[in-house]
């Protein structure tokens, strides 16, 4: 059972992502090797592996689902598709959810606010900044829009997602 949830994972959630970045941060999630605070320092690059906003441990599961900087946007995303997103369904592990293009473009979007905030040496803020993860998805929608590379249903998706922003 177990293998073949890994099996539909790998296969949904990697190798049908037409996104090369996001394939690459799909399977860099399913390894274990996304770099978060605890693997960076498991991997000596950091001293501690504390969370810059709550101080628990950061690892990739509290980084894109469990922290208290980003439940209010997931709850927005649970809202508004009226689903109870969990981090199983940023895995892919759930075979019957029709909203892995969802959860896979707000998780990259969680991970890039974090990233480049840490590249510069800078904290998030307590509370989440709305309005980043709001101009992203527009952004992404244009470019949904005029490559035609994802299905309509997911642009309708990320329309409604942002409308609720």
């Amino acid at each position: 059972m177990m293998m073949s949830i890994y099996i539909f994972s790998f296969s949904s959630k990697v190798v049908l992502e037409r996104e090369i970045k996001l394939k690459e941060f799909n399977f860099k999630i399913l390894h274990g090797i996304l770099p978060c605070n605890q693997n960076l320092k498991n991997w000596k690059i950091r001293l501690d592996d504390y969370c810059d906003v709550c101080n628990q441990s950061q690892t990739i599961e509290h980084l894109l689902y469990s922290c208290c900087y980003v439940k209010p946007l997931w709850q927005i995303v649970n809202t508004v598709f009226d689903i109870n997103v969990s981090f199983k369904h940023i895995l892919g592990l759930e075979e019957h959810f029709n909203y892995h293009a969802i959860t896979t473009i707000v998780s990259f979007l969680i991970y890039k606010d974090w990233l480049l905030l840490s590249l510069e040496n800078k904290k998030r803020r307590a509370g989440i900044v709305i309005d980043f993860f709001k101009h992203e998805l527009k952004v992404r929608l244009e470019i949904y829009k005029q490559c035609r590379c994802i299905e309509t249903k997911h642009i309708d998706n990320l329309h409604d997602l942002i409308s609720h922003l």
